[in-house]
């Protein structure tokens, strides 16, 4: 007589959303292996693009700034009508 193999049963963990868990100590242990990895002086010492925008337009004259903005702003305007009357 053959037997039939038993089934392997599926379990699933549930988790009651509300009772309050308290994972305190690996949280803390996360957030130590965190602030271990530096990331925040990292990141101060890469050349971001948005730092460098912002350097830049600190740096260029607030002269040189208007004319550009308003030489843009004249070039979107004329774009924007052209588009407009075809």
């Amino acid at each position: 007589m053959i037997k039939a193999k038993a089934k392997p049963t599926i379990s699933e963990e549930t988790v009651n959303p509300f009772v309050v868990k308290d994972n305190t100590e690996e949280l803390m242990k996360k957030l130590a292996s965190i602030d271990k990895k530096d990331i925040r002086c990292k990141f101060k010492n890469t050349s971001d693009p948005i730092t460098l925008a912002f350097d830049t337009i600190n740096e260029t004259p607030l002269k040189t700034l208007a004319r550009d903005f308003v030489k843009e702003s004249f070039y979107d305007f004329v774009s924007f009508v052209g588009d407009i009357c075809k």
